[in-house]
């Protein structure tokens, strides 16, 4: 798996639109907002996940994030008419990997309880977090690492064609040697995948797709389509570590993008929604990634097998019209 250097480096982001990524929430209660509420979820792992309603919501928060490489010149040309913003949601969880001289060996999402045994982060929200140990050992194993991981997906809309945009930014939550100590584990033969989906009952067609990801030196990381359906969504591929030989080839940011809108024939008078799913594999498992399409009318799933050594997370945008 990946990990950031905090919010010192730059992360590519899909579109200009999209425009300045990340938000540090902490375990205590953000502030409530009439623009934009966040839902704290422990079933089976702990995660926040903030919708944001509008897009001033949106952009407070995200301003006290350092600014960002959009790669914006490497997306295809858009309208100059301004978009209407639709949605934007991120979602944020903690993660444990345990590793040994072959790599790493289990992979798995906190609990709210194990983040705050393990004080992995601060208990302050919209804090950078600077918490975790600077021994490894100080939580129990000298074999552990933790680290967070946010998804991002942002929709809008400008003449009836939606430009949707995911990311998934990896935030480290360790000391300043970890790129050196996680750059031994990551693997460099198991893919990670990133998709959007859709639905709309076949309605609904993608006119245009893109995938950036880059290392934490900033140098473009390359991914590849292993799903493309263009009425109901693409899945990308790539390599959490592009090289043995280079620590700095840790992939620190992955983006995808696509511009959907209706296809030929009459508004149906419905809504439909757009999906990011993030999957990780770890410890050498061969894994099949299925694009499941759902019958009524909602963005289908991505499926993957076998089910063991990998977990997925997923956000979602509503109120698309076809």
């Amino acid at each position: 798996m990946k990990r950031t250097q905090s919010f010192k480096r730059n992360c590519s982001i899909g579109i200009a639109t999209l425009l300045t990524g990340a938000i540090a929430f902490g375990l205590a209660d953000a502030a409530p907002r009439k623009d934009a509420y966040t839902v704290y979820a422990d079933d089976g792992y702990y995660s926040e996940t903030t919708y944001f309603l509008t897009e001033e919501s949106y952009q407070s928060v995200t301003a006290q994030a350092p600014q960002q490489n959009t790669g914006a010149q490497k997306l295809s040309a858009k309208t100059e008419q301004p978009s209407n913003f639709v949605m934007a949601v991120e979602k944020k969880v903690w993660v444990e990997e345990t590793v040994s001289a072959h790599g790493v060996v289990d992979s798995r999402l906190l609990k709210k309880a194990e983040i705050e045994e393990n004080q992995v982060i601060e208990n302050e929200a919209y804090a950078v977090p600077t918490a975790v140990t600077a021994n490894p050992s100080e939580v129990g194993r000298d074999d552990e690492t933790h680290y967070s991981l946010r998804i991002y997906l942002y929709v809008a809309e400008v003449n009836g064609v939606y430009t949707a945009t995911g990311m998934a930014w990896w935030e480290q939550t360790s000391p300043s040697d970890a790129i050196d100590t996680y750059g031994k584990h990551a693997e460099t033969s198991r893919n990670d995948y990133l998709s959007l989906t859709w639905g709309g009952l076949s309605t609904m067609i993608a006119t245009s797709h893109y995938f950036y990801a880059h290392d934490f030196s900033d140098n473009e990381i390359s991914g590849s389509r292993c799903i493309s359906n263009s009425y109901a969504g693409y899945v990308w591929q790539f390599l959490e570590k592009q090289y043995d030989h280079f620590l700095s080839s840790i992939v620190e940011c992955a983006t995808c993008v696509v511009d959907i809108t209706k296809g030929s024939g009459p508004q149906l008078g419905l809504t439909t929604n757009i999906a990011l799913t993030y999957i990780h594999t770890y410890n050498n498992v061969n894994t099949t990634i299925g694009l499941e399409i759902n019958s009524d009318g909602f963005a289908g799933s991505i499926s993957a097998s076998p089910s063991a050594n990998l977990w997925q997370i997923q956000v979602d945008v509503g109120n698309i019209n076809y």
